[in-house]
């Protein structure tokens, strides 16, 4: 289906479990109906390389992200 998307990356900062605390480390999206499956590759990939307000995810960093939609 065709809908509206965004793609946020938060990092981990500090606690844990439900006390956890997430810090914004990327997010990109429309709100023009996009086709699903090709949108969500697009904007993720795009959410976590080139944000311009963050510098491009690294893999070292993956075990502390997590990824909305």
């Amino acid at each position: 289906g065709h809908c509206a998307l965004f793609v946020t990356w938060n990092t981990s900062a500090g606690g844990h479990g439900h006390s956890r605390h997430w810090k914004l480390r990327g997010c990109i999206g429309t709100l023009e109906p996009k086709q699903l499956h090709g949108a969500l590759h697009d904007y993720a990939l795009t959410s976590a390389l080139r944000d311009h307000r963050f510098s491009p995810i690294k893999l070292k960093e993956l075990p502390s992200l997590q990824c909305k939609v």
